[in-house]
């Protein structure tokens, strides 16, 4: 759960790649943490020098597991996805993303209440799924999102989320969500991103944790503009 914790920032390919190396060097399951954290950075240091994660490192292979993951979630065969389904391809097709460049893609989506044709959608990110995964063409964002620093739009976000949440309980629906996060001077792939971050985790039944949407919003909107995605019309 800890590798896989969003503000660490490893991908999926990168928590396995650990997770074998410490059931193969520790079978009883017992370690100590700070040996690890230096085995885990060297080991990810090698991988990626010698690619041994094997990512899709130019458009066309992004491009062709986008689809393949795509097609394998739409049984029905309607070329189109809802945007859960599409976000959860995302995560599926082990493109070597964090989880935070994934909300990020999601960012260039204008409407997260229709389907997705995702063969379009595969079209369009594949270029930026591999600049990601080269490094490439990376800016130097500001140091505010929704012309608030990190601290201050974290805060601001957790008191407004918390005033519609009486009870306490730590969740709220997804409209209240929407509403919160519509107060902000978010640009719209701004908000896209941050909405995708309350997607990946709405239960119409429980509600939606708002403390990692307070915690993880600015991040993915600077994340945004170190890749440039705020700039794409």
């Amino acid at each position: 759960n800890a590798l896989m914790d969003r503000e660490v920032g490893l991908t999926r390919r990168e928590v396995n790649l650990i997770m074998g190396h410490l059931e193969r060097k520790y079978p009883d399951g017992t370690f100590d943490v700070n040996d690890v954290a230096h085995e885990a950075f060297e080991l990810l240091f090698e991988a990626h020098e010698d690619n041994l994660l094997q990512l899709p490192l130019n458009e066309q292979a992004a491009h062709d597991v986008l689809m393949q993951t795509f097609q394998s979630l739409d049984t029905e065969k309607t070329g189109e996805l809802a945007v859960p389904e599409t976000q959860n391809g995302l995560f599926l097709a082990d493109l070597g993303l964090t989880g935070l460049q994934t909300h990020a893609l999601l960012g260039l989506l204008a409407d997260l209440n229709v389907s997705v044709d995702y063969g379009a959608f595969a079209e369009y990110i594949s270029s930026w799924v591999a600049q990601i995964l080269q490094g490439t063409d990376l800016r130097n964002p500001s140091n505010t999102v929704a012309n608030l620093e990190r601290n201050a739009l974290q805060d601001q976000l957790l008191t407004a989320f918390q005033k519609q949440d009486p009870k306490q309980t730590g969740t709220i629906s997804y409209a209240q969500m929407t509403d919160v996060i519509n107060g902000f001077s978010f640009s719209p792939r701004e908000k896209s991103a941050v909405l995708s971050l309350v997607i990946a985790q709405a239960n119409e039944e429980e509600g939606v944790s708002y403390d990692i949407v307070a915690r993880t919003a600015f991040d993915v909107c600077w994340l945004q503009q170190r890749l440039g995605l705020d700039l794409v019309e």
